[in-house]
């Protein structure tokens, strides 16, 4: 079973006996139901009256009840005001939408709530005391007061400044290896320019003689236009005879 907590409002156009019945009839719903009421606390501050609606003879014949008549928050049913009623009760989860059902058939209940809560214990009452006090003060424009927490001074605090990490000793052989590789680089940076230089002089060299050759054309013998002459008469006069 779980715990519930109902709060309903009752007629202010009855009596307190009437009152007492209507009650009665709501926690007789739970006990049909297989519910169980639990005692709810008679210092709840929702049961609280103000000084404007308290009538001292109904509040003497609804003592022992967990009854109080306060103004309401607007009209219901043309009525300012209603008799505040709370109960405490355990009953099954599968129950609470038939006890919604028979309650709203309940004469004289004008509006109902059911939540899922545990009945207050004294510490929780307290608490709810402080805090509807509060609201009530902030409401009349008081000033509420807060309590004050004094803080201790801070003490000053000192930064060391951190020593410098020490490098790590390298082994022996891991040092001559890279001075070994320093001294190759140094080599090889040394090699590479002169390297560069000697192909450069070899490609213009070669450049040079390929152009040599192109200028140097192969020497023909000049033929004379006399001797070129005498020999084309020679073969003329040779076909003739």
């Amino acid at each position: 079973m779980k715990n519930y907590e109902l709060l309903y409002i009752i007629s202010p156009n009855i009596t307190p006996p009437e009152v007492k019945e209507v009650f009665d009839e709501v926690n007789k719903i739970v006990s049909d139901l297989k519910g169980e009421i639990l005692k709810t606390p008679e210092n709840h501050p929702f049961l609280r009256t103000n000084a404007q609606d308290r009538n001292e003879a109904e509040q003497q014949s609804l003592a022992n009840l967990p009854v109080t008549k306060k103004r309401l928050a607007y009209p219901v049913d043309k009525n300012k005001n209603g008799y505040y009623a709370l109960s405490n009760f355990s009953i099954e989860a599968d129950k609470i939408a038939e006890f919604d059902k028979k309650i709203k058939l309940v004469k004289n209940v004008l509006r109902h709530l059911i939540t899922h809560a545990e009945p207050m214990n004294q510490d929780q009452i307290k608490h709810l005391s402080q805090l509807t006090a509060r609201k009530k003060t902030e409401k009349e424009g008081k000033p509420v007061e807060t309590p004050i927490h004094r803080v201790s001074p801070a003490t000053p605090r000192t930064i060391t400044p951190k020593a410098p990490e020490a490098k790590r000793a390298e082994k022996p052989g891991k040092v001559e290896e890279r001075k070994i590789e320093e001294i190759k680089e140094i080599k090889e940076e040394e090699k590479t320019p002169e390297v560069k230089e000697v192909k450069e002089i070899k490609k213009e060299k070669e450049i040079k003689e390929a152009t040599e050759v192109k200028k140097k054309k192969p020497a023909g013998k000049k033929i004379k236009l006399d001797d070129l002459e005498k020999k084309l008469d020679k073969i003329l006069d040779e076909t003739i005879i």
